[in-house]
């Protein structure tokens, strides 16, 4: 396993990882729902709200998410009632400008520092993937809890997805530090990490294996979601 190298200071949450065994995985992740993206190939319109078999992206992935963390928050700089309606608290960028899903994960170290001092991890997920996995952050925090809390990183058929993953909370200045002096990409802060990566299978649907990170950017995305066999993808997805 890979050790990440930092410049924050992890002393404050290392005694808690020690013990986060004992507390309870869960107990120690906040779920952080990323909505921020402007949906430029769906036409301007927001492809959370989009509708997959009568339930709305933003709708499943929340479902999918809450029950795998302690407490969940949606990063959304433009909510509307949908968002709203989700009842969990929703978080803008604390940085102007638009500046992407790390924007989106800070705000939600900061909202966690105040809210939920005990937790270590935030966890990422896109809400434009429907069918992530329900023990995501389980699978995740297997190698994310040494003594100095770790990034863990989702990947399929050897792909990584590095929106789906656990970011430590004390690297929130260094976060800050990144898109203050120009960073954008997730890629981008963990080149140097080298986070460990967990991979992650998908059920095999008439001898095809589905990738359970499939993301939904433009229309025919979602046609593809909307015309596979609504019984098995609920049957296999729990949807």
């Amino acid at each position: 396993m890979c050790t990440p190298s930092h410049t924050g200071n992890p002393d404050a949450t290392s005694a808690a990882a020690a013990s986060f065994q004992k507390q309870g995985v869960r107990d120690r992740i906040i779920g952080c729902l990323l909505c921020g993206g402007q949906s430029r190939r769906m036409g301007g319109h927001d492809k959370t709200l989009a509708e997959l078999n009568g339930r709305k992206l933003v709708n499943i992935t929340a479902s999918r998410l809450a029950p795998q963390v302690k407490s969940l928050v949606v990063s959304v700089n433009n909510p509307t009632e949908d968002h709203i309606g989700l009842d969990v608290p929703l978080l803008p960028d604390t940085l102007p400008g638009q500046l992407g899903p790390m924007a989106g994960i800070l705000a939600a170290m900061e909202w966690a520092r105040v809210n939920e001092p005990d937790a270590i991890w935030i966890a990422s997920a896109a809400a434009d993937t429907p069918f992530f996995p329900l023990d995501l952050t389980e699978k995740l925090a297997e190698p994310a809890g040494s003594i100095v809390p770790l990034i863990t990183m989702a990947q399929s058929r050897e792909q990584l997805h590095p929106t789906f993953a656990l970011w430590p909370i004390y690297l929130a200045e260094d976060i800050r530090t990144y898109l203050l002096m120009g960073g954008r990409s997730i890629q981008g802060f963990v080149r140097e990490r080298t986070p460990p990566v967990v991979s992650f299978g998908g059920p095999i649907v008439d001898g095809i294996e589905v990738d359970p990170f499939f993301n939904i950017n433009t229309p025919q995305d979602l046609e593809i979601a909307k015309v596979a066999d609504a019984s098995v993808i609920e049957a296999v997805f729990n949807l």
